[in-house]
């Protein structure tokens, strides 16, 4: 069995999050799984404060969408 130590898999770019494509994560997650209210906002808020990050977004106004 090959272990990989201290490496980690390469990471792809962080989209810059919209009020759609926000829309689309969710209604594709709730499609895959039955969550609570509070996971998806958790999920979603994750995804906003890792573009916010990376991109030039108002997390404020990300959250609102949320």
């Amino acid at each position: 069995m090959t272990e990989r130590q201290g490496k980690s898999r390469p990471k792809g770019k962080v989209k810059k999050t919209t009020r759609k494509s926000l829309e689309n994560v969710a209604v594709y997650y709730l499609g895959r799984y039955d969550a609570p209210a509070r996971h998806l906002k958790r999920i979603l808020m994750r995804r906003v404060d890792k573009s916010a990050r990376v991109h030039e977004i108002d997390r404020d106004e990300a959250e609102t969408w949320v």
